[in-house]
């Protein structure tokens, strides 16, 4: 009798068909034999300074607190001098003047903060122009389908790998997903994966909970069309109640996409070999 520990974890690890390393600084899909092309260094700097941008929307550069602190510190020698200057003004106002002079700083300091931060504007402008670039260069059409896949993370230490998170917690991720001819086309905007649909062997729904760390859908979790699939979780995030496992025959080994309970019907649509593109 086989030992549980033996088993696959629900994640696939190594064989799951989007696997990624956790100790780089971003997240960058795995080689496998489906990955048939991946961004120029150009698009991926480009690509990075957008989602470092969009990271950082809500954080100060340092140089912009140092600001802030020469401005902080030079209350305390206007309010010295305003006081050798006019002492019996000082003695009358001084408390408010002081008061006055520190709601200042205040307003001051988080103007210059918003000052040296990027407008939500020009962060608009970085992220449409990165996506513009990231699509063309990888030939993602503009009517694009997108579904959710459950990737295996990992940590790579000194003496060996290690799964990234708990089995059966994900970070979901959403990808591009359409078809070319008899090819399944999926990408994470990073990489572009080519499928032969031929290629695609059993398909079965695992009904089994997995967490999921967010929702990327225009609609909430728990509208109609995904209540049947999804809970709220006990502290954050979400249940997922079922995932879809597809086999993905390889030269070099086979491969697993796993795909939410609630994307399942748009992969198997576009994975049926009957369709016409």
């Amino acid at each position: 009798m086989k030992h549980p520990s033996s088993d696959p974890p629900i994640s696939r690890g190594h064989d799951n068909l989007f696997a990624y390393s956790k100790t780089k600084p971003f997240d960058i899909l795995d080689d496998n034999e489906f990955v048939v092309k991946r961004l120029s260094p150009e698009a991926e700097r480009l690509s990075e300074k957008a989602a470092r941008l969009e990271l950082n929307k809500d954080k100060t550069p340092w140089y912009a607190y140092l600001v802030s602190i020469a401005f902080m510190f030079s209350i305390l020698p206007l309010s010295l001098l305003l006081k050798w200057l006019f002492p019996d003004f000082w003695e009358a106002w001084g408390d408010l003047v002081f008061e006055i002079l520190f709601i200042a700083f205040i307003i001051f300091s988080s103007k210059i903060e918003a000052l040296f931060r990027p407008s939500s504007k020009q962060r608009e402008i970085l992220l449409t122009t990165s996506a513009m670039a990231i699509r063309a260069e990888l030939g993602i059409p503009e009517a694009v389908r997108e579904i959710d896949v459950l990737p295996y993370l990992y940590m790579e230490t000194p003496k060996e790998v290690v799964p990234a998170r708990k089995d059966g917690q994900f970070e979901n991720i959403p990808v591009c997903i359409w078809r070319e001819g008899d090819d399944l086309c999926l990408s994470d905007e990073d990489a572009l994966i080519r499928i032969n649909v031929r290629d695609i062997g059993e398909m079965r729904e695992v009904k089994r909970k997995v967490h999921i760390d967010a929702w990327y859908k225009a609609h909430a979790f728990d509208s109609p069309g995904y209540k049947p699939y999804v809970k709220q979780g006990a502290w954050a995030g979400i249940n997922v109640l079922s995932y879809l496992e597809a086999e993905i025959k390889g030269v070099n080994g086979n491969k697993y996409l796993l795909i939410p309970g609630y994307d399942a019907f748009t992969f198997r649509e576009l994975a049926d070999p009957t369709r016409i593109s």
